[in-house]
């Protein structure tokens, strides 16, 4: 199971993108979570 999305805000003025992926095997448990915040490198964990 895979899923991905982005998300969109502000946060104390300041606007943000975010986009994720999330990895899960076929009883649920995350394999893999890996995160892009605009503007920086991306975390994959």
């Amino acid at each position: 199971m895979v899923i991905e999305s982005a998300m969109a805000g502000e946060r104390d003025g300041q606007a943000f993108g975010l986009l994720y992926r999330i990895e899960c095997d076929a009883r649920w448990p995350v394999r893999r979570l890996a995160l892009k915040l605009a503007g920086s490198a991306p975390l994959d964990l």
